[in-house]
């Protein structure tokens, strides 16, 4: 559902497509640890898909650089709880739609 991102600009538009889907999002940080070549961060992210509340659990690992900048980005997320709220809510499917061909074409 979410691809793996390389770049500050890659990142930048991975988040904008997802924001399009569910324009209200936030995360709530639960923990976060350091690995030998970045950063693991266990979330829940929170919103709405056209009205219908959303939430899932989530883990990210960022690969820092040398200067401590994020160069990639992983996403780990059961994306049954997302599928099923944008199948019962057909408002959303265009957005569903739009965010998942932007994202074959890149």
């Amino acid at each position: 559902m979410v691809p793996t991102t390389c770049g500050l600009e890659a990142g930048k538009r991975s988040f904008a497509d997802l924001f399009e889907l569910i324009p209200d999002m936030t995360a709530e940080v639960h923990r976060w640890g350091a690995t030998s070549d970045g950063v693991l961060i266990e979330f829940t992210v929170r919103g709405s898909a056209s009205g219908a509340p959303i939430s899932w659990q989530s883990v990210d690992r960022f690969v820092l650089n040398e200067d401590g900048l994020a160069t990639e980005r992983f996403t780990y997320f059961d994306s049954l709880p997302l599928l099923l709220t944008v199948a019962r809510r057909p408002r959303s499917w265009p957005a569903f739609a739009r965010s998942r061909i932007k994202q074959m074409r890149r």
